[in-house]
């Protein structure tokens, strides 16, 4: 029974011509892990003639290996097909199938469902026998007094003859159909599939001739590399010294053996998108047209052929018709240019520049077996620094901080990451700092420095102004704005403390004293002061800020300009001038003073006229009245006299206004100066 099962679950090939693939493994040799969150993997190794290579990934990597797959036989073979598992549930994969391989009686199950189907079965003490199964049967007999079945297959020999075998009695037994042999093995691909649900498998089917190496590289998402660091003080005489170690995660379900391992900072771009879900488009259903026919002839029928008939129809609404007429296929596209696969270095080359990226190489084999995580060194070297207590307000009023004043001497460029400081053998606390190119150096804050009390004073005064500056009628007395901000620090340590000061580098604001800032950098100034142990010292830090009042000159009158001398803020030019501004200003006002007052009279002889030639509507005939109406005629042409006068004064005045204004704007516009006090 063991026999026949091994000969039915087993498929073979060797009677399928061509069909054979040697299965070849190929070792993971090379993994690449960046900080985004991306793996790329290599895998390299050797092949014989037509070999068939099977990778598996988790479907949720699927989507990520369509996108980046890359296989190359470097022996001059070609790739053939790559296959990989559908995302269809294994359940629904095994109903598609026309047998079902049942965990009880597999054997008698399997020949059963598969009657019809040709075998070659080698029947001890009967020899080969050729055909087709007919089915199976059961044949029941008595032994030792208890019932056995014993299960019989019926077969149908090339020669016409029904025969028949127990199973017990094949040794072997081989199906002759390539076509059932595949689907078979195909089920069983689905079954073990089912022993890990999330599991996909992609085959590559290289084809050639003799020895040669495939190289496959792809990219899938892996967890992020992380870097830390170790940072030892050992004392003001010596260097500290710096270990870095980065933290990799094996998170697949495969070791990585005696595999090159490459870590590299920076940010490529890298997006997903959804390749291994099946996605269809919807199309427009058209009903099908039924039309009576109609016989015409084949001249008549031609015609009717380059007129379009809707669906069906071609580019221009031509008709095909017969094979003659097909349209051309379109061609395959032009392959594009092969990957170019990166330069293998030097086992010495620890770090380099990719562009914008940079690259950790371990120079030594490194083995991490699967769901594994472990520590490699990425840096080991003294570096220059030393410790100081870094002083900033707005981070800690009351205490500096103690850090060390690192000096990137390794030559390598240090990815940022978490940083433990022991002082000496002890532990002193934690940092965390970003990226730290070769050669530059960064304060590495570890602890409070409660020893030391810090304490702050501002106090802000305003000069007197010290430039004039006079153009297109605006004046702007410049001045400046001096504020100082005095550090004190109280040193309750026994030994003496380096404080750094981190003074806020501000807009507008200019640096007057100290006159150099120990190191600065974009938004910070930084002063260095020395404090003695069980001593006090203080630094002052003076800036100044341009400022400037404006005044409009149309605005400024005799008092003002008095204000302006007992200031010292005019020359003699911008007084003469500011005076001959302030007459020409009153000449205008004083047009437009005596301008107001005649039309002031022309309304008042208005209204009083209005009331006249109503007083004369209500007059009657009588002498009395009559002379009355007199007198308002005499007053009326009076005033008309009046008015043309007043008119004559209005149009002059209006005329003079218009040209004292013209003058004073003149000299608005073209009293420009400037002058330092």
């Amino acid at each position: 029974m063991l026999r026949v099962l091994a000969a039915v679950v087993s498929v073979s090939f060797a009677l399928l011509p061509g069909a054979a693939a040697e299965d070849a493994s190929l070792p993971i040799r090379r993994v690449v892990l960046y900080k985004h969150g991306i793996g790329y993997f290599e895998r390299q190794g050797p092949v014989s003639g037509r070999a068939e290579v099977s990778l598996r990934f988790r479907r949720d990597q699927m989507s990520d290996v369509l996108k980046s797959l890359t296989v190359l036989d470097r022996g001059g073979g070609r790739i053939g097909a790559i296959a990989y598992d559908s995302q269809k549930p294994p359940e629904r994969l095994l109903a598609d199938f026309a047998f079902v391989l049942g965990c009880d009686n597999i054997q008698q199950s399997l020949l059963q469902q598969l009657r019809g189907a040709r075998i070659r079965a080698d029947v001890a003490g009967r020899g080969t026998a050729r055909g087709s199964v007919l089915g199976l049967d059961t044949r029941v007999e008595q032994q030792d007094g208890v019932q056995v079945q014993t299960p019989r297959l019926a077969l149908l020999t090339d020669e016409g003859e029904i025969v028949s075998a127990d199973l017990f009695d094949l040794r072997a037994l081989q199906f002759e159909d390539e076509a059932l042999v595949k689907e078979v093995q195909r089920c069983l691909d689905v079954l073990r599939s089912m022993h890990r649900r999330d599991e996909k498998s992609v085959s590559l089917v290289c084809e050639g001739e003799g020895e040669r190496e495939v190289f496959v590289s792809y990219a899938v998402e892996q967890p992020v590399w992380k870097a830390s660091y170790r940072l030892v003080l050992l004392g003001a005489e010596k260097s500290p010294f710096l270990q870095g170690w980065a933290v990799v995660d094996n998170a697949s379900d495969e070791d990585w053996n005696e595999v090159t391992l490459s870590l590299v900072a920076g940010l490529p771009v890298s997006f997903r998108q959804d390749l291994y879900t099946p996605q269809y488009r919807e199309r427009p259903l058209l009903e099908v047209e039924e039309t009576a026919a109609v016989a015409v002839d084949e001249f008549a029928d031609a015609e009717y052929a380059k007129k379009p008939r809707g669906p069906g129809t071609g580019s221009g609404g031509r008709v095909y018709r017969g094979p003659g007429d097909q349209p051309v296929p379109p061609g395959p596209s032009s392959p594009g240019g092969g990957p170019i696969l990166p330069e293998r270095q030097e086992a010495e080359a620890v770090t380099r520049e990719i562009g914008d990226l940079l690259e950790y190489r371990i120079d030594h084999a490194v083995t991490i077996p699967r769901n594994r995580s472990a520590l490699l060194p990425i840096v080991s070297a003294s570096v220059e620094g030393g410790k100081v207590a870094l002083y900033n307000e707005a981070a800690r009023a009351a205490n500096p901080m103690a850090a060390v004043h690192l000096h990137n001497t390794t030559g390598l460029t240090l990815e940022g990451g978490p940083v433990t400081v022991l002082e000496e053998e002890t532990y002193a606390g934690e940092a965390l700092f970003g990226s730290i190119k070769p050669d530059e150096r960064r304060y590495v804050p570890f602890a409070v420095d409660l020893g030391l009390k810090a304490s702050t004073k501002l106090d802000t005064e305003t000069e007197r102004v010290h430039k004039v500056t006079i153009l297109r009628g605006i004046m702007l007395a410049h001045y400046q704005q001096v504020e100082q901000k005095t550090y004190s620090f109280d040193n309750k340590n026994p030994e003496a403390r380096t404080v750094v000061i981190e003074h806020p580098r501000r807009p507008g604001y200019e640096l007057r004293r100290p006159e150099m800032a120990a190191d600065s950098e974009i938004g910070w100034y930084r002063f260095r002061l020395q404090v003695d142990g069980g001593q006090t010292a203080a630094l002052a830090v003076i800036e100044t800020r341009a400022l400037a009042n404006t005044y409009e000159l149309t605005d400024i009158d005799a008092d003002t300009i008095a204000v302006f001398l007992e200031c010292r803020v005019l020359n003699e030019t911008a007084e003469k001038t500011l005076r001959q501004l302030v007459e020409m200003k009153a000449r205008v006002q004083e047009a437009t003073q005596s301008l107001a007052e005649r039309q002031g009279r022309l309304a008042d002889i208005d209204t009083n006229q209005a009331r006249i030639r109503k007083n004369l509507e209500a007059l009657g005939a009588s002498a009395e009245e009559k002379d009355l109406r007199k007198t308002y005629v005499e007053q009326l042409a009076a005033d008309e006299q009046t008015v043309k006068a007043l008119a004559g004064e209005v149009k002059e005045l209006q005329a003079q206004g218009r040209t004292r204004q013209a003058e004073l704007d003149a000299l608005l516009q073209s009293f420009a100066l400037e002058y330092s006090l």
